[in-house]
């Protein structure tokens, strides 16, 4: 072991400018892919009514939850090791092969292990649609592995554009399906996203491959043993339960018939909007942070998080001041009117979706600060107190119960993580010993904690 780190480097001039220009960029992509999901989710809905979009809803989520869960933090930690640990991200990429191998596997099985348990509770009719999900579980793995390679590179526009393509190419798919004059069921709906979704992740491993580096040494089983220490600390944080995994809508399938369930699922569409700012800054503010934080400019990154922070917050407060003031107008529009009865909980989730996307990127600016575990404690809050209040009023079998189960969560969640930031401060980047980087691969400054 070292008994000193290394010296800290400075911040490369043109960075802000960078910065400015990497927003725009993340914000376009968050708008695109938003849009391309709720252009989705209308077709879906008037193809299938609200049971069927419901019953679509619940088996198409179940291997995308999976797929993040399955991975454990790992996608996370390779973000954050990719540009720090002086390995060859040629390298590194070559020892995710056999984790990613076991994850998928491992999450298949889990997965007919649950459709098992949700042939209990749901009339499910068609289950060649529900078996065929499980091709999907390789494909979503792949694609989160190659973006993080992508973003832990700083190769802003190849990730931008690339995490939101499998979307992109459903909404066009799916369109070309439902206009084309004859009728579609639930297996045709899966059937296209899972085409959608091979082309878009075979592109982006190849564009993710071809851009790896081989400067730097061999990694080893030592640091994958880091990486994956570094994602179980940062697990429930990184993977954001309700925002990314949509476990809401599983537990409200849980307690909700198909077609209150369709029309939850339907009102949840419109905090995509602010789903997006808060991907779009998280995206941004993690690795800016951390960049900062490892270079050992603490309180640069403290004044750039705050700024990350005012800046989700302004945004989000006006998105939900939007729909709230035109819910019945949008749900009416978008869904149609028989998704009218919609808007009451439309207007519930945009204040719970405005709340957690301040406390995904507060998460993600404390992630970027060495604090991994912080956020997975609010997160371990929030799937708390969204379970406690699914059992106690959120089970009376309307969406609005379902909505404000959600909004308490929410608040929940970001009250936990604001007492963890004030009475946990953090240590600072490089503080005590420093591993050696010749024989772990661990960052500069130290693994962050």
């Amino acid at each position: 072991m070292s008994g000193a780190p290394d010296e800290p480097a400075a911040v490369p001039p043109g960075t802000a400018g960078r910065m400015r220009w990497s927003a725009v960029l993340s914000l376009c992509s968050g708008v695109v892919n938003q849009l391309a999901l709720l252009v989705t989710g209308i077709l879906a809905a008037r193809a299938l009514g609200p049971d069927g979009r419901g019953t679509q809803a619940l088996l198409t989520l179940l291997p995308i939850m999976l797929s993040q869960v399955g991975t454990l933090g790992l996608p996370s930690a390779v973000v954050y090791f990719v540009g720090a640990s002086g390995v060859s991200p040629r390298s590194l990429a070559r020892l995710l092969r056999r984790p990613a191998a076991v994850q998928s596997a491992v999450a298949a099985l889990v997965q007919v292990a649950v459709l098992l348990v949700i042939a209990q509770f749901f009339s499910v009719t068609d289950w060649g649609a529900a078996l065929v999900t499980v091709v999907l579980l390789p494909m979503l793995i792949a694609h989160e592995y190659a973006t993080a390679l992508m973003q832990g590179q700083h190769r802003l526009v190849a990730f931008q554009v690339l995490r939101s393509t499998p979307n992109v190419l459903y909404a066009l798919a799916l369109g070309h399906v439902v206009t084309s004059g004859v009728d579609i069921g639930l297996l045709d709906v899966i059937v296209t996203w899972i085409v959608a979704l091979a082309a878009g992740t075979a592109l982006s491993c190849f564009v993710a491959w071809r851009g790896l580096s081989r400067d730097g040494r061999d990694g080893d089983a030592r640091l994958v043993a880091r990486m994956r220490s570094f994602g179980r600390r940062s697990f429930l944080g990184a993977i954001s339960p309700l925002e990314n995994l949509r476990i809401d809508q599983l537990v409200a399938g849980f307690f909700l018939g198909p077609a209150a369930l369709g029309l939850y699922v339907s009102a949840a569409a419109f905090t995509g909007l602010t789903r997006t700012m808060s991907q779009s800054v998280g995206v941004l503010a993690y690795p800016d942070v951390a960049r900062r934080h490892r270079a050992g400019e603490g309180s640069g990154a403290a004044r750039r998080g705050v700024a990350y922070l005012a800046l989700i917050t302004v945004a989000t407060a006006a998105i939900a001041l939007v729909v709230i003031l035109t819910a019945p107008w949008l749900v009416t529009v978008t869904f149609g009117p028989e998704f009218a009865d919609a808007a009451g909980a439309a207007r519930i989730l945009i204040v719970a979706g405005a709340l957690l996307a301040v406390r995904r990127v507060a998460g993600d600016v404390a992630r970027g600060m060495g604090r991994a575990a912080v956020n997975s404690w609010a997160e371990g809050a929030t799937l708390a107190a969204l379970l406690i209040a699914f059992l106690t009023f959120g089970n009376h079998g309307s969406a609005e119960a379902a909505a404000w189960a959600v909004l308490v969560a929410a608040g929940c969640g970001l009250l936990v993580l604001a007492l963890q930031v004030a009475r946990r401060p953090g240590r600072p980047a490089g503080a005590g010993s420093a591993p050696d980087r010749s024989t772990t691969g661990s960052p500069t400054a130290g693994e962050p904690r």
